[in-house]
């Protein structure tokens, strides 16, 4: 049997078409298979749950720092528990002296406790 080139590019045509539509269907039928409670930050097959955005239980007493000597221009800022929810535990950053903001008061980053759990603080300059 001898197929003519006209049938023959046609059928090429509806092949080169047709194979990578079938594809995207299948990738658009493993997504809509996947349940939302199977996403992990945000996206579809990820390998670790969501982390806590704050974390329920109280952060440790700060540390006890020897603070340098006072820097002309400068406050000082304490160190403090950051929260990092990948350890899902408490991260101890020393403090810093930070340059003075004329007009303006600087509030330490602290800890409040809320319905939810713990709420970070970050302070920062206030007028």
């Amino acid at each position: 049997m001898m197929v003519s080139r006209r049938h023959f590019l046609s059928a090429l045509l509806v092949a080169g078409v047709a194979a990578p539509l079938a594809g995207m269907a299948a990738i658009g039928e493993a997504q809509a298979q996947q349940r939302p409670d199977q996403w992990h930050n945000g996206r579809p097959g990820g390998n670790r749950p969501p982390p806590p955005h704050q974390p329920n239980r109280a952060p440790p007493r700060p540390r006890q720092e020897r603070r340098p000597p006072p820097r002309p221009g400068y406050v000082w800022v304490p160190g403090f528990w950051e929260w990092n929810p990948r350890r899902r535990d408490y991260v101890w950053r020393s403090g810093q002296w930070v340059r003075n903001r004329p007009g303006f008061r600087h509030r330490d980053p602290r800890w409040v406790r809320s319905h939810n759990g713990w709420t970070f603080d970050p302070g920062g300059w206030h007028r």
